[in-house]
């Protein structure tokens, strides 16, 4: 097996055609595909490749990567994970090899440093096998699609929940799309949500590129939950075959608990996701410490807690100009 790198500017529309249709039949995310990179790339500023492995002649996985300069180092991350992009690694052929092997060829220069993210392991590919690279492991929850929207209502689903969702419903509250025109109204609830949480505020043309994007498939949408004539909480959701990912949000900061437009916003989530077609619909990441109660409203839907992982390489040559760096340009 062999392992190149391709800048996305030498990529064609052909080979850009074959990587994104890899990725989706080997369990990729929209987050791997080519034209969101393109997109993240531009709006990020970096330079942006893919580690692409062959077996004779036959691409057998694919890995974007994104590159930061730092004087004369790179600093190469396999998603922007500061910038709301939490998935990416190694999407490849489990029949011709193994993420392991994968990870041993993921060669790196004498001035380089890889921030390796992984992609969602519902398959669980080995990041924690005795001997392989150390890995921090981080955790979200899925909801498996494969029953009908009525079964996941009145069976998967606990009376519990049904009262919440049926009570946001009696209470007035409605979720609506949002066109990707109108989509500062979802920039506002995101800027007020992450202000409050003490979050990194999102880059708005990032959210706006996308949405355009990704419109015409109809792979993307954001739905918003209004009370009256106020929106009060949002999400937008991408989408492949393989998983509907409930992105990046936006809430009012002061919204009584009682209106339950959370568990109604993520029921017409899941909705839009089974009638888009995907297997699986991601509340992409659970983290019971520093966000209890959005993980009690994740964890309420589903107890399906799907891990992924963050592996950090860096050579002796880099830790060393590293130093150097720091010492005399500080």
């Amino acid at each position: 097996m062999k392992v190149i790198r391709k800048s996305i500017n030498e990529i064609d529309e052909s080979e850009k055609n074959q990587i994104d249709g890899f990725i989706e039949l080997n369990d990729g995310l929209v987050f791997h595909e080519t034209k969101f990179n393109v997109i993240a790339s531009k709006a990020f500023k970096t330079s942006c490749f893919y580690f692409i492995a062959y077996i004779q002649n036959v691409m057998v996985g694919i890995c974007p990567v994104h590159i930061y300069k730092k004087g004369v180092l790179k600093l190469l991350l396999s998603s922007l994970s500061s910038n709301e992009i939490p998935y990416g690694g190694w999407i490849y052929n489990r029949d011709s090899t193994s993420i392991k092997e994968l990870l041993q060829r993921t060669k790196l220069y004498f001035n380089e440093s890889l921030t390796y993210w992984s992609t969602i392991q519902t398959n669980r590919d080995g990041y924690e096998i005795p001997g392989a690279n150390k890995s921090l492991r981080f955790n979200t929850v899925i909801f498996p699609l494969t029953n009908s929207i009525d079964h996941i209502f009145n069976i998967t689903f606990k009376q519990k929940q049904r009262n919440k969702i049926r009570r946001a419903q009696k209470l007035g509250i409605t979720v609506e799309e949002i066109s990707h025109k109108n989509i500062d109204l979802f920039i506002n609830l995101s800027n007020e949500l992450k202000e409050k949480s003490g979050m990194r505020v999102g880059l708005p043309e990032f959210y706006r590129k996308v949405m355009e994007a990704y419109t015409e498939e109809k792979r993307v949408v954001c739905l918003a939950a209004r009370n009256n004539d106020q929106y009060i909480s949002s999400m937008i959701l991408v989408a492949n075959k393989n998983y509907t990912i409930a992105w990046v949000a936006g809430r009012k900061a002061e919204v009584p608990n009682n209106l339950y437009q959370n568990e109604l916003l993520i029921w017409e989530s899941i909705v839009w996701a089974k009638n888009f077609g995907s297997k699986n619909f991601d509340l992409c990441g659970l983290d019971e410490f520093k966000l209890p109660q959005l993980a009690r409203i994740k964890l309420s839907f589903s107890k399906e807690i799907i891990p992924f992982y963050c592996i950090i390489k860096k050579s002796f040559f880099f830790r060393v100009i590293n130093k150097l760096q720091n010492v005399f340009i500080t």
